[in-house]
């Protein structure tokens, strides 16, 4: 067990959030976002994160941690912020809500197979147990069900008043921001103290402090979900790579988001990272004679995608229509592709290069069988090996590759009443408003 080792905490905990994007790649993607701050503020004795996306961290503490406990912790602090734990608390009492979210958060980390630092609220085998208390099959449970069952163990939250158990020390707890008690009453505080001493996180933005920690204000908070939906795609990616599977926590936030997205804006990053420029001295830049000066003009070559668009019988007339107006619309917007249109169902049934969806007045979709997308890849490895992007237009009826050719971006656009996702590129569903 390495503790502390050579490299100080700051650099502990950065290359904690680098082996994550290793070993778990959605963690390690959340993480990149966050703002990592060491702090000797006397609110943070362990660490806790911010919603708007800061980090804390007692450097003390960190020395504590051995390796694994502390890509536990920053793999911990990333569920409180893509479960968006602080909105969905409403007027339920701190304490107790506190206590659900971490025995939702720990089981995920668990099952995901990380070491958690001593301390906390870590269930065994998807079962709690904390003295009388018990919380069975937590597996799937929301921190809203778990409360309300803790609740009913409790019989009031009138009777929840307690030692801050994620103090540093038990000996110097003394509230949470909503109540102070003596924690002898053997309520469920007092049963997890018994059974936790201490903690390995506070809950700020819950409760008290959060000013004085600098907490900004709701619209200055990075849009988590769509940080978490994109972080999942890419751990679902590869794990269809590496034959493994995504994990716990990407598959709650599959069943927590609906990803409904304008997929649109996504291809359009995809596509303006793609697009290669550069600068060619051949010719002056425009603003040359402003400047008084030989400025080189900016260069780019044009970028070949695929769209591989379902005809199957499962894509109905409205939808075809949606996507083809769509495709105009980035059409219109990227001047530099070159599209050529794949039609399919279990086959490919017909291809058109050079394919502009503004000239396409009368579609005729050919097809209308049954769906599957390897035939698609087999044609792109056949006849496309070079093709850098490819946009697949399905209502996702349809078999999928286990792996897709190196280099090649793959946009899964769902519409419709959508069977699975791929395992294998991104994926963002169409709003139809």
């Amino acid at each position: 067990m390495q503790l502390g080792g050579s490299l100080p905490p700051e650099k502990r905990v950065r290359k904690a959030v680098l082996d994550l994007c290793e070993s778990h790649p959605f963690y390690g993607s959340v993480a990149m976002h966050v703002d990592l701050r060491a702090t000797s503020d006397p609110q943070v004795p362990t660490a806790g994160v911010l919603p708007e996306g800061v980090l804390l961290y007692n450097p003390d503490f960190v020395e504590g941690l051995d390796d694994a406990h502390l890509r536990g912790l920053v793999a911990h602090e990333v569920l409180h912020l893509v479960l968006d734990f602080g909105e969905r608390r409403r007027d339920r009492e701190l304490q107790l809500w506190n206590t659900a979210q971490d025995v939702v958060i720990n089981h995920m980390l668990v099952v995901d197979g990380f070491d958690l630092p001593p301390g906390g609220v870590i269930p065994e085998d998807g079962r709690l147990e904390a003295g009388p208390f018990t919380v069975d099959d937590i597996e799937g449970k929301t921190s809203e069900s778990i409360y309300d069952e803790l609740l009913d163990g409790e019989g009031s939250p009138s009777d929840l008043s307690g030692p801050n158990r994620r103090a540093a020390d038990p000996s110097e707890r003394d509230g949470d921001g909503e109540g102070e008690g003596g924690g002898t009453d053997g309520s469920l505080p007092d049963a997890l103290d018994d059974q936790n001493p201490g903690g390995f996180d506070v809950h700020l933005g819950d409760g008290g402090g959060e000013q004085t920690l600098g907490a900004a204000d709701a619209e200055d908070h990075p849009d988590w979900e769509r940080i978490a939906v994109e972080a999942a795609q890419h751990s679902r990616q590869v794990a269809a790579e590496r034959g493994t599977t995504p994990g716990a926590a990407v598959e709650r936030i599959r069943e927590r988001t609906s990803e409904t997205v304008d997929w649109r804006s996504v291809l359009r990053e995809r596509i303006a990272g793609t697009l290669p420029s550069g600068y060619t001295w051949r010719r002056p830049a425009d603003k040359s004679r402003a400047a008084d000066t030989y400025l080189p003009d900016t260069v780019s070559r044009r970028l070949e995608a695929v769209v591989a668009l379902d005809t199957s019988g499962s894509m109905s007339p409205d939808t075809l229509g949606l996507a083809l107006g769509e495709l105009r619309s980035l059409e219109r917007e990227y001047d530099e592709l070159d599209l050529t249109l794949v039609q399919h169902d279990a086959g490919v049934q017909r291809v058109a290069r050079e394919w502009r969806p503004s000239r396409a007045v009368a579609f005729e979709a050919e097809g209308r069988g049954g769906t599957s997308h390897r035939p698609v890849f087999e044609w792109l490895r056949a006849e496309r090996p070079g093709v850098e992007v490819l946009v697949a237009v399905t209502d996702g009826h349809t078999e999928t590759p286990e792996s897709v050719p190196p280099g090649l971006d793959v946009v899964w656009v769902l519409v419709g009443e959508t069977v699975r996702e791929p395992d294998v590129g991104v994926t963002v569903r169409v709003d139809p408003e």
